[in-house]
């Protein structure tokens, strides 16, 4: 029998299902073949999407496409893009150390290693330049180490240091230059040049991911140290980020720095005294990132599709109730999204409705496939629980309140305590379609019409 499975929020790539089913390949394409032939190093880009929206997801499959196998795998580079080596650098897992730029030339240094030790393996060794390369990157992390760390500007600090420390006289042009050349000598230990292309360079494409989930003033460090010393030849960045959380992280920076620094996440907002800070912290990010890419958001198809695919994979519920779920939310007489646009949400909602299915099994039927009500209430709790939760917990301790909900439902201006400014039908379809705080099901509710607290009652017993 299949293993029934409560599907998890790990990054998903297959392209034979989530990534055909948003339509995401082409897409995916277009970055790998921007980053490994159609630009030139230095060269900053961006995937940028809300939280949930799958950029991981997009970065592992970019990765995958760049080097034929997925990070932390066994490396076994098999691509068409013979002139890349790729870095994937995690940056929420480093964000505790005083100097994160360090941290990712370490990283760069450890995986470029790795590398190494695999095509030794082939037996092509690739002799004292590549290993001399390698130490050179120890080197210079160590010698970046102790003014990197320092609050301030980098590069002010950096020099500051210098001056008091004649030990290592090294400004930032010239540690950049050693980096170059060490990171370029490395590629040449690594890539036999391609017998097509031959124009195009080496070059290391560093992926990182989880930048926005970082403390602020971490992600700022680590942005000022990729643009003082890995501005390279050798190197392309690609960042993926949720631009208004990077944006504050900037934000927060530049005021730090400026001696003027953030107290409460209130002062990140827009708007009042610090609305200067702001433009002038998009304005820092625009030129370091001179390429956007943003994640599509899924349409009504495409969403539905994607929970009917999560349904049928976690072998809970019948196939014909996860056809009869996925007709429901594509149905185009509600002319919009049931649902937000957001993978990660999707897939909360789809665990509760398989819970619910699981659940409520009446006179002890094993084969339980609800009709056509049944799962639309489904979807309708499913929602309230995933999006609405302090709605549900009202409902859960007293079922007689879906009487009220339905009748807000149906005049939707009665009633202020249920927010009706977001709520109202109306105004739904010109709210963001990530939003998860509109309630999108209220064509639903009403449609399903008067529904008894006996009626709903079998199907709480599940809690949230």
């Amino acid at each position: 029998m299949p293993i029934r499975k409560i599907h998890n929020d790990e990054p998903t790539f297959d392209f034979k299902d989530e990534m055909d089913i948003f339509g995401q390949k082409n897409f995916v394409e277009e970055i790998a073949k921007t980053m490994a032939l159609n630009s030139t190093p230095p060269f900053v880009a961006g995937l940028a999407g809300d939280w949930g929206q799958g950029k991981t997801s997009l970065l592992q499959a970019i990765f995958k496409m760049l080097t034929g196998h997925m990070p932390g795998e066994k490396i076994d580079h098999k691509s068409e893009y013979e002139n890349v080596r790729v870095i994937w650098f995690e940056a929420w897992r480093y964000q505790h150390d005083s100097a994160p730029i360090v941290a990712l030339l370490n990283e760069i240094r450890c995986q470029l290693d790795m590398m190494a030790k695999c095509k030794k393996s082939g037996k092509k060794l690739l002799g004292v330049a590549f290993e001399s390369a390698l130490l050179s990157l120890g080197d210079l992390g160590g010698r970046i180490l102790p003014f990197a760390s320092l609050p301030g500007k980098i590069k002010e600090t950096g020099e500051n240091w210098e001056k008091r420390n004649h030990a290592y006289a090294l400004p930032s042009q010239s540690i950049r230059a050693l980096l170059n050349e060490a990171i370029s000598q490395s590629l040449k230990g690594l890539i036999t040049p391609p017998k097509t292309r031959s124009s195009i360079s080496p070059r290391l494409v560093i992926i990182i991911d989880d930048l926005d989930r970082c403390q602020p003033l971490v992600a700022y460090k680590l942005l000022e140290g990729i643009k003082i010393f890995l501005n390279l030849e050798s190197c392309n960045f690609l960042l993926g980020i949720n631009r208004k959380e990077i944006e504050r992280s900037i934000a927060a920076g530049l005021s730090e720095e400026a001696g003027d620094p953030f107290k409460t996440p209130d002062d990140l907002e827009e708007g009042g005294a610090r609305n200067e800070v702001r433009i002038r912290a998009q304005e820092y990010f625009e030129k370091l990132c001179s390429c956007f890419w943003d994640i599509p958001f899924p349409d009504q198809d495409q969403s539905a599709e994607y929970v009917k695919h999560l349904l049928t994979t976690s072998n809970i519920v019948s196939q014909k109730f996860a056809e009869t779920i996925h007709t429901i939310l594509q149905d185009k007489k509600f002319n919009h999204s049931l649902l937000p646009a957001n993978p990660r949400k999707l897939k909360s909602f789809a665990n509760q409705v398989a819970t619910l299915a699981q659940k409520y099994k009446p006179n002890n039927t094993h084969n339980f496939t609800p009709d056509d009500e049944q799962s639309k209430l489904f979807i309708i709790l499913a929602a309230l629980t995933t999006f609405h939760p302090i709605i549900y917990r009202m409902l859960l301790a007293n079922p007689r309140f879906y009487a009220e909900i339905l009748d807000w439902a149906k005049n939707p201006d009665k009633d202020k305590s249920f927010e009706s400014a977001r709520y109202d039908i109306a105004k739904i379809l010109y709210e963001e379609p990530s939003d998860v705080n509109v309630m999108r099901i209220i064509p639903l509710i009403v449609e399903l019409g008067n529904v008894t607290a006996d009626t709903i009652k079998p199907f709480l017993r599940h809690g949230i």
